[in-house]
């Protein structure tokens, strides 16, 4: 089965309860990233459609209902439980939930479980399944019960219905110690008993000793009770010397059978030492016999037979495409230097006081305000009065359905009798990101590039138009301002991508006043070199590479986030460039560029992107981004030179002009404006630097004489001068301009 990695309809069922992304690749088995809700699959060879949303629906469970620190919870909560079971019970969980949830995959799961379980995917062929363990008895009752017949108890019964409403993993933990309980209580009855009883014959051996001593005072008390008998005095006179031989001999009599005992209680206290030492050693054997018991019925061969199975059907002979995870928002966001650091640390900069209060700083800073301020304000009603005809012309005349009187005379030979209402075409809420250009190529550019982003911004604000303006360039290697982050295997690798966040329409008065004032301090700085740049920009603004196909991967996040947060209806993003970017890679031990390989594949902003390398990445990068935020997308390119300008518009797409005719018109007009170049909406090839600079002449005059004679001549001279007066003022603020056309 070739699998369609743009989502069958099965999968974008899947999808639509949360943000969650499945995407397909060479991988050996699936994997889940919590942290971009990237949800990883193999490419499976020869298999069915049910069996496809079997091993789908399975692992879509476990990104959606199996905590992360799953499994580190179950180890800390149960160390001597094996995991096989855990790994059971929770599959009986998630497969119930996701068959709740999308009912349709039932019969892919018990088609596709009978499927395995015919091409012994299990390993239980020939073997008798009341001799399986508990862990694989319940494995393979809750996926092949109702083909395959398992003999099971009733407290095994009730295990597995608990499995099956089990609510959460606490409570599946809670499962898996009392399966640990019962299978232990099990093994105990039927292993023999611990501890060793002790020999009848063992304890009689103190019974000498007790014999000798009853006798001893028997004997004593026999003695002690005898009578005196005077008339005996004399004949026991005779015999003393015959009885004192005989006490003395029942007295050693007496110390020796006191000997004996003493010794008959040390021989047997030494008995009884060592049978207790015999029963502990059998109590302790018993014990590790216990346990080995219950890993062995805790522990599934079945399970670790199918996933080995599984991995047999992945398909790795495609080794031409390599796969990529999108970019978590978390590590685009990181990327981001916030306006509120830079203009802090542009104050703090050694000599921003001076070079921002010398009088050439000061003199073109408030010139360019002013200047500015009253093109845009002119820029503005023209901008109001397009959008106000854009949506005359689309405005619809509807019936209300009530009479008008004075039109029913006419009920005769007119149906319009009723009145109407004009319904005006709703007006979009526009959006506007602008990306710029940082690389060190830009350094003889830039000044005129951040006055025409005044002029952008100011025009922005004016009509209350959301917008956000980042400039594009490469962290310097070591920079404590490189962020610190981690990243998933086969990530796509911005880490050497940094955006500055200039401007935003989140910034309150005076922060949007000292930004401005801040710019325009820099433009003068990078055009006239009377202040270094240096002293007026942070360190994070420091030029340095053109990382533009970066820029384009996380502006697919930004673009996104923006739009919701701002509720914009017809986003615009700007890309504004006097370079190409060049081929990234990603994270992980296999780092692979996609010009080592013919293909990258991925899902981008929730959608399949597919790059080769012997096409325009790039431009495929621009299409991608247009389709998946909905965008309006402009790019405006710098050339370096006229001929640069001319090749670079040639190559942005097959239906241009012959390169004589864009010669002739870049010459004209000092722009070219292309459709659907390089991917763009439309594509901007500006004038080379020098002529960028906006120009002084902000008051119309002429020197074209008046004839009095002749007022209508001289009237249409006045008017031909002040028409080609505000064209030169069009293209002296060309971004503006062509931005404000654009959008209208």
């Amino acid at each position: 089965m070739n699998v369609n990695l743009n989502q069958q309809g099965m999968l974008a069922k899947l999808l639509a309860r949360e943000d969650l992304t499945i995407q397909h690749g060479n991988y050996p088995t699936a994997f889940f990233d919590p942290k971009s809700r990237v949800l990883g699959l193999p490419v499976w060879k020869d298999t069915s459609k049910a069996l496809y949303d079997l091993l789908v629906g399975h692992e879509v469970g476990h990104a959606l209902y199996t905590p992360v620190e799953g499994i580190a919870q179950f180890t800390r909560e149960c160390p001597t439980i094996p995991f096989d079971i855990c790994n059971i019970v929770e599959d009986i969980r998630i497969e119930r939930l996701v068959q709740g949830t999308y009912p349709g995959l039932s019969a892919s799961f018990r088609s596709g479980y009978q499927s395995l379980a015919e091409k012994n995917f299990f390993g239980i062929k020939d073997k008798e399944l009341s001799k399986l363990s508990f862990a694989d008895r319940l494995n393979i009752h809750a996926k092949c019960g109702q083909n395959i017949s398992i003999p099971m108890s009733g407290d095994e019964l009730k295990i597995y219905d608990r499995c099956l409403t089990a609510k959460d993993f606490a409570e599946v933990i809670q499962i898996c110690k009392d399966i640990a309980h019962l299978v232990g209580k099990k093994s105990e009855e039927v292993s023999p008993p611990g501890a060793k009883k002790s020999d009848p014959a063992d304890q009689a051996k103190g019974e000498p000793a007790e014999k000798s001593q009853a006798g001893e005072d028997e004997a004593k008390d026999d003695s002690a009770d005898k009578p005196e008998a005077k008339d005996q005095a004399k004949a026991d006179a005779e015999d003393k010397a015959k009885d004192q031989a005989k006490a003395d001999a029942e007295d050693q009599a007496k110390a020796d059978a006191e000997d004996q005992a003493k010794a008959d209680a040390e021989d047997q206290a030494k008995a009884d030492a060592e049978d207790q030492a015999k029963a502990s050693d059998s109590n302790v054997a018993c014990t590790e016999d216990s346990a080995k018991s219950v890993n062995q019925e805790l522990t599934s061969l079945t399970a670790k037979a199918l996933e080995k199975a599984i991995a047999s059907l992945v398909d790795t002979t495609n080794s031409t495409t390599q796969y990529f995870i999108p970019p978590s928002k978390e590590c685009v966001r990181k990327l981001i230097v916030p306006y509120k650091e830079l203009l802090k640390a542009r104050c703090n900069r050694n000599g921003y006081v001076d070079a921002i209060t010398s009088n050439g700083a000061v003199a073109s800073i408030a010139k360019s305000k002013a200047a500015g301020k009253k093109y845009v304000s002119g820029l503005t009603r023209e901008f109001e009065m397009r959008k106000c005809a854009h949506q005359y012309s689309r405005a619809t005349v509807a019936k209300t359905g009530t009479l008008n009187m004075s039109r029913l005379h006419g009920y005769r030979y007119s149906e319009d009798i009723f009145k109407s209402i004009t319904l005006m075409a709703d007006a979009k809420n526009h959006g506007m990101i602008m990306f710029v250009d940082y690389s060190g190529s830009m350094a003889q550019t830039l000044g005129h590039v951040l006055e025409h982003t005044v002029n952008l911004v100011m025009f922005c604000k004016s009509v209350g138009i959301p917008f956000a303006v980042y400039g594009f360039t490469n962290p310097h290697s070591g920079s404590p301002f490189m962020p610190q982050q981690t990243h998933a295997d086969t990530e796509i690798n911005l880490a050497s991508l940094s955006l500055l966040e200039i401007f935003s329409s989140k910034m309150n008065k005076a922060d949007f006043s000292l930004a401005i004032t801040q710019t325009l301090a820099q433009a003068y700085a990078y055009t006239t070199r009377n202040v270094h740049p240096h002293h007026l920009s942070a360190p994070q603004e420091s030029l340095n590479g053109t990382p533009l196909n970066e820029c384009v991967v996380a502006a697919h996040t930004i673009v996104a986030e923006f739009r919701k947060a701002n509720r914009v209806e017809k986003m615009n993003v700007v890309f504004l460039s006097d370079g190409d970017g060049s081929g990234f890679g990603r994270h992980g031990s296999e780092h692979v560029s996609w010009h080592s390989t013919r293909q990258l594949k991925g899902i981008l902003n929730g959608a399949e992107i597919a790059i080769n390398s012997s096409l325009n990445e790039f431009s495929i990068l621009i299409q991608h981004l247009r389709k998946t935020t909905g965008s309006n997308v402009l790019g405006f390119y710098i050339p370096s030179s006229t001929g640069r300008a001319i090749s670079k518009a040639f190559a942005s797409t097959k239906n241009v002009p012959s390169e004589m005719v864009l010669r002739t018109k870049y010459r004209s007009d000092g722009c070219l404006t292309i459709k659907d170049g390089f991917g763009y909406t439309e594509y901007y090839v500006l004038p080379t630097p020098a002529g960028l600079a906006i120009s002084d002449d902000d008051e119309f005059g002429s020197d074209i004489d008046v004839d009095a004679g002749n007022v209508k001549k001289s009237a249409g001279k006045l008017a031909r001068a002040f028409i080609e007066f505000n064209d030169n003022k069009r293209t002296n603020r060309i971004i503006l301009s062509k931005f404000a056309q654009a959008i209208a």
